[in-house]
């Protein structure tokens, strides 16, 4: 997954919770993001969100913490 990809998710990530107030999402989960050029994309933030739990170990301490500040649950 290139770096764009993950910084796509994040901002899925920081719309829904400004959205809803939290990340609990289920596994399926769709979050729509408008890009710049003002096209929409599906993000499948749920699935993203459970491999990230499931992989915290092996991601980056600073997408961690970024994920972390934005109320990722990560039990």
């Amino acid at each position: 997954m290139s770096h764009a990809e993950k910084e796509q998710r994040n901002l899925a990530a920081a719309q829904l919770r400004t959205r809803e107030r939290h990340l609990n999402v289920p596994r399926r989960h769709k979050e729509p993001l408008t890009l710049p050029d003002g096209s929409t994309v599906q993000i499948g933030l749920g699935l993203f969100a459970e491999n990230s739990r499931r992989r915290h170990a092996d991601i980056p301490a600073e997408r961690a913490a970024q994920l972390t500040e934005l109320g990722m649950r990560w039990e």
